[in-house]
């Protein structure tokens, strides 16, 4: 067809500095390496032109809590994959207003693979099938063995102020504390960004603590190395704790959001999670010290169950790969200048009122556009 790789237009947050995000993009690219990823960024146009009147047919969410709330964003290809996405729980978020799901349900996804059984569960709710395969980035810590400190720990704060509570100040608070406890102990902390972002809250952290910065945070191969070579990790991000099991390190969750949650209860962790809003240091430092208790039986467990979710995810990603090579409409699209000008300026519009003018986007939605997203696939 006059191309070596299909082009498949990606849906996910890259470029932004945040380790979880760019270490699940890179995750997917290795496992579907004979597809030609395009992102869909603000990089879109410019990668477009490689293909000049070639348009993918393929649409793919990968890795991120994207579901419902991308859908409205993004337009449905002719043929939609997930591969272990998360979904906004209305428990934090609110409930969504029906033409959102709506709105998601017209992708039709062919497969639909998210991280946690949370997720599946609210897909369900919405009469959607899904599979729990976990998150991308449990892929990354394979084979890597590291000699592990008995007195090293990192520690991980730093949202985007979208929190339980919503005081990030608490959490910096109390952290500092429980970070000095442990230096009395004789432990080795060290405190680690996950977004550029949260920089500031960590060198605040450090300069209330006397904890050091790994320097390298940026470098998820670096900061996956370092990891490894900890006791425990204690983290508020959620890769922070994905990134964590990858490594076989047990981890106490300082839940920000109900994702958090719901990752530690995909690999057994929950007895070790503690809200934001019901944080305080003597919390952090019961999980910490009830985990060290319990800590060979607790990584034996983490391993496994992080393992069996690898194996669902190569099983899984063997599906979609087969399923994209069948299509039947494998060949990526030609359009011409009038269809490209339609679907383009019908995209904006939608777009634009959803940012808008959301009432008059739900009768626009409702009344003619998702009557016509059949054809604009």
């Amino acid at each position: 067809m006059g191309f070596k790789k299909i082009p498949i237009y990606y849906i996910g947050w890259v470029g932004n500095q945040n380790l979880g995000d760019d270490a699940s993009y890179r995750v997917i690219q290795s496992i579907f390496s004979k597809y030609q990823f395009i992102l869909s960024d603000q990089k879109f146009a410019e990668n477009m032109k490689n293909f000049h009147n070639i348009y993918p047919q393929i649409c793919f969410f990968g890795g991120g809590t994207l579901l419902p709330h991308f859908t409205v964003t993004v337009k449905p290809m002719k043929y939609n994959y997930a591969f272990g996405v998360g979904v906004r729980n209305p428990s934090f978020w609110g409930r969504f207003d029906s033409l959102i799901i709506d709105r998601m349900r017209s992708f039709e996804f062919r497969f639909l693979g998210v991280r946690d059984n949370v997720s599946k569960a609210l897909l369900e709710r919405w009469e959607l099938k899904s599979e729990v395969i976990g998150d991308p980035c449990l892929n990354l810590g394979v084979g890597l063995h590291k000699k592990r400190y008995e007195k090293r720990v990192a520690i991980n704060i730093g949202s985007d102020g979208l929190l339980w509570g919503g005081n990030e100040e608490k959490v910096l608070k109390e952290v500092s504390k429980f970070t000095k406890t442990l230096k009395t102990k004789g432990y080795q902390v060290t405190l680690i960004p996950f977004w550029r972002e949260n920089v500031p809250y960590i060198r605040k952290l450090a300069a209330l603590s006397g904890a050091e910065i790994f320097k390298e945070w940026f470098n998820f191969d670096s900061v996956l190395e370092f990891i490894s070579t900890c006791k425990v990790l204690i983290g508020e991000k959620l890769h922070s704790l994905i990134f964590s099991a990858a490594v076989g390190t047990p981890f106490i969750c300082l839940e920000y959001r109900p994702k958090c949650f719901a990752f530690s209860e995909s690999v057994g962790f929950t007895e070790y999670c503690i809200r934001t809003d019901e944080i305080t240091a003597d919390k952090i430092l019961m999980k910490f010290e009830g985990l060290l208790a319990n800590y060979k039986k607790m990584q034996r467990e983490l391993i496994r169950k992080v393992e069996k979710l690898r194996e669902k995810q190569r099983n899984f990603a063997i599906q979609i790969m087969n399923d994209i090579d069948s299509l039947p409409d494998g060949e990526p699209l030609k359009r011409n200048k009038l269809v490209k000008i339609r679907d383009k300026m019908l995209w904006n519009i939608d777009v634009f009122l959803n940012s808008n003018f959301f009432n008059v986007w739900k009768c626009w939605n409702k009344l003619f556009f998702l009557h016509m997203i059949c054809y604009l696939k």
